[in-house]
Order: structure tokens, then C-alpha cells, then sequence
């Protein structure tokens, strides 16, 4: 906008001057108004050829001040474009900068994050590996200590004296619909029961052969407690016809040589048992606490059975978990009578006599319909029989009716020997034999007893 303004002024100033020389006066002659007119011309042509000049210029000092201003302008320009290009540039290099300070910012926190998820991780499963490790110490530590005490249970069962065995013996084995078992004839619900079982394996697996025990053996329940000779066990309960796994497991370190020992604690709701010396697992046994008889046994599965192969039983022994005490013999002084012979005396000691008699019959009764009786109160009336009071020089009359007396005592000491030796070995069951022979005996002794006290009161006028 300047450089057109400056031009219109110029040409004012032209056309002004051109103006002033037409308008001066004709008072001059012609020669000096030529003269002058020359001049004036000369000097308006100088003048005008000056401006003219000057008006070229400051035409050219304008052209190139626009030039230089359109100049100053481009550089202008091409210094903002370039400024901006630079701003530009600096702004996405500090946009790129900020991406990637942002990029590695995120990357730097996602690994700090990783490591520190990592360490975390690593922080916790150092936490349950100690957490674990101090758990298995913890449980080898408690089972260490369960076999020592229980390793102690068994060492102070077997210092009682067994009520069976130690008894050696073969298990034929039979193809039919029974368990073949050896049973100890007692009557006990707390024991202490070791066998060593060996089965021949030729041509066989082992998972085909089993051996065990059944205990607290009534005809109402019992338990089983079954070891295949592939490591599996299971221990079982029966009641009338209905069966019931209460517990079962594996064995990992079972011999396959066949030969296996097996030793059962049961004591009340409670039990355990070790194979080979082993423990192998604690046992509940709650469901039935009766007392019963005790066998070692083979072929508890069906598909176990076979016929004519043998498994030997060795050292089949039954301890109570608490001593059967005795009462002791007397020592071999007897009774004598006062000096010479009395009659009442002696009527009254078979009276005596009888009594013990019917006593022991009553107990042992008891004792093989299942009840619970002692052995010391049996054993008691025992060895007052043997310890009865005897006499000598005794009238011909009362001779027979002494010699009854004698005969009612050693009758029964002779047909219960059976049952004393097994009070004496600190008891159990009574078998049918020996209760039959003990029964019969008591019997016939009643018999003769009753009879000679008869004859006794007669001879004494009653």
C-alpha cells in the first residue's frame, strides 16, 4: 500500500509543474519570451528530465524496495514456513520424544511390573515350598513319633502271655464259597494278633491271592482285614449278611516273594496295623466292639479261589492287651484233719466239695455261651479241688463214701484240663471239645458227690 501512495504524489507534482509554466504571463518580447521560453523550457525539460530521473528512481528505489520488500516478504514467509516446518518438526520429535519416553515409560513399568510380579511369584512359591516343607517335617515328625508309640503298644502286648499260639499250620486252598480260616477258638475284643502268611506265586499274579484276618468274630458281625499280595488292603465290616468298606488303601513296598507278616492291634473304637514291620495305617473301629474269635485267613475274594495250592501259616499268635492273672496254686501243704477221724468233718468238706463243683459248672456255662468271665475265679475253684482237705485212718464204713469224695475231686481236675490250660495261658475261647469233656465231667462228679453225702448223713444217723 506505501509504494502507490509515494507514486501519486510524484505525478502531482509533474502535472503541477507543466501547469505553472503554461500559466506565466507574455510581458517579455517574443525573442526574450522565446529566449525565456527556451529556458523555462530548458529548465522544465532539466526539471522534468531531474523528476523525472528522481521519479525513475525512486520508482526503481521503490521497485526494489517492493522487490526487496516482497523479498523480505518471501524470506519472511519462507522463514515462518520454515519456522513452522521447524516448530513443526520440533513439535512431532517432541511429540515422538514424549511417544517414545512414553513408550519406554510403559515398557520400563509393565517389565517393573513384571518383575515385580515375578518376584512376587517367586516370593510365594518359596513361601509354599517352605510352607510345604515345614509341613511334610512336620508330618514325617508326627509319624515317627506314631511308630514309635504304637511299635511300643506291641512290644507291651507281647509281654503278657499269648492266649493262642504261637501255632504253625497249612491253609489248603479250596474253590467254593468260603473263606478257609484258621480260627484261635477265644473270646476277646482288645488283642494283639501277629501271623506271617506265605503264598506260592509260581504262575500266578499276586493280585489273585489273598490273606488276612477276620476278629471279633461273632455269628451277628465281625471285622476283616484283607491284604492282596499286589499291596492292596481294605479293612471291612460285616453285619449279619451286609458288608461295609470302612477303609482301604495300597501298599507301594509290598514283597513279591509271598511272604508277608501281619501284625493287628484292636483296642475298643481303635487300631493299626504293620505289615513286614511296617505301619501301614491306623484303623477305625467303632462300628462293632463286641468280643469274638480270632482267625487268620485266605480266599476272602471269590475269584481268589483255587483248589490244592498251599499257604503256610507260621507263628499264628494271639496276645490280651492286659494280663489274665492267675490265682497261684497253693503251696503243697494240705489241710489236716483235727487228730483222730470225724465223720461231720468230712460230710461237711464234700458238702464243700459240691458246691465248687456246681460253681464251676455254672461259670463254664457262662463262659461258652459267650459271656464275659474270669479265668482267676475259675482257676480259684480249680485249685481247691486239687488242695482239698484229705484223711486217713477212717472206719471201714466211711472208706466208700471217702473214696466218692476223692473221686468227685480228681474227676474234674482230669476233664477240665483243657479248660485250665487255657485259663492258665491267660484265656479265651472254650472250644466244643473241651467243653463237652469239662461238662460231662462235672456232671458225673455232681452225681457222685450227691450220692456220697447221702450215704454220710446216713451214717451219721441224720
Amino acid at each position: 500500500m506505501k509504494k502507490y501512495l509515494k507514486l501519486k504524489v510524484i505525478t502531482s507534482l509533474f502535472i503541477t509543474a507543466i501547469a505553472l509554466v503554461g500559466l506565466l504571463p507574455g510581458c517579455s518580447n517574443a525573442a526574450d519570451e522565446e529566449a525565456t521560453a527556451v529556458s523555462i523550457t530548458a529548465t522544465s525539460n532539466a526539471q522534468i528530465a531531474d523528476m523525472t530521473a528522481r521519479a525513475v528512481e525512486l520508482a526503481t528505489s521503490t521497485a526494489q524496495a517492493e522487490a526487496t520488500a516482497e523479498t523480505a516478504v518471501s524470506l519472511t514467509a519462507t522463514s515462518q514456513h520454515q519456522a513452522t516446518l521447524t516448530a513443526q518438526a520440533e513439535t512431532t520429535a517432541a511429540a515422538d520424544a514424549a511417544t517414545t519416553t512414553a513408550e519406554f515409560a510403559a515398557t520400563a513399568t509393565e517389565e517393573a511390573a513384571a518383575l515385580a510380579t515375578k518376584e512376587a511369584q517367586d516370593a510365594a512359591r518359596a513361601t509354599l515350598q517352605a510352607e510345604l516343607t515345614a509341613t511334610a517335617q512336620t508330618i514325617e515328625a508326627a509319624t515317627a513319633v506314631a511308630i514309635i508309640e504304637k511299635n511300643a503298644l506291641v512290644d507291651e502286648a507281647k509281654i503278657f502271655t499269648p492266649v493262642y499260639g504261637p501255632r504253625d499250620e497249612e491253609l489248603v486252598h479250596v474253590d467254593d464259597d468260603f473263606i478257609e480260616t484258621s480260627f484261635a477258638n477265644v473270646k476277646l475284643r482288645d488283642f494283639l494278633v501277629e501271623a506271617t502268611f506265605t503264598v506260592d506265586l509260581s504262575g500266578i499274579f499276586p493280585s489273585d491271592r489273598d490273606v488276612g484276618f477276620q476278629f471279633r468274630f461273632q455269628d451277628e458281625g465281625s471285622y476283616r482285614l484283607v491284604l492282596t499280595l499286589d499291596g492292596d488292603w481294605e479293612l471291612v465290616w460285616r453285619e449279619d449278611e451286609d458288608f461295609k468298606l470302612v477303609q482301604d488303601g495300597h501298599i507301594d513296598d509290598l514283597t513279591r516273594d509271598g511272604r508277608n507278616t501281619i501284625t493287628l492291634y484292636a483296642n475298643g473304637p481303635d487300631g493299626f496295623f504293620f505289615v513286614n514291620g511296617d505301619l501301614v495305617a491306623e484303623l477305625t473301629l467303632i462300628d462293632w466292639q463286641e468280643m469274638g474269635d480270632i482267625g487268620a485267613g485266605i480266599e476272602y475274594f471269590t475269584n481268589h479261589e483255587s483248589d490244592d495250592d498251599i499257604t503256610q501259616l507260621e507263628a499264628f499268635t494271639i496276645w490280651p492287651l492286659e494280663e489274665i492273672t492267675a490265682v497261684p496254686p497253693p503251696g503243697p501243704e494240705v489241710t489236716q484233719p483235727p487228730p483222730g477221724f470225724n465223720g461231720t468233718a468230712l460230710r461237711d468238706d464234700m458238702d464243700n466239695l459240691r458246691i465248687t463243683i456246681e460253681q464251676i459248672g455254672g461259670l463254664l456255662d457262662r463262659l461258652y455261651n459267650g459271656e464275659t468271665q474270669s479265668c482267676a475265679e475259675y482257676l480259684g475253684y480249680f485249685y481247691a479241688l486239687a488242695n482239698r482237705p484229705t484223711y486217713s485212718g477212717l472206719p471201714v464204713e466211711w472208706q466208700g463214701v471217702y473214696n466218692e469224695y476223692i473221686f468227685a475231686a480228681d474227676n474234674i481236675i482230669a476233664t477240665n484240663s483243657g479248660v485250665r490250660t487255657l485259663c492258665e495261658e491267660g484265656g479265651g475261647v472254650i472250644g466244643e471239645l473241651d467243653y463237652g469233656v469239662a461238662r460231662q465231667g462235672i456232671g458225673e462228679s455232681l452225681n457222685r458227690i450227691n450220692q456220697a453225702i447221702q450215704t454220710a448223713n446216713t451214717l451219721l444217723g441224720g
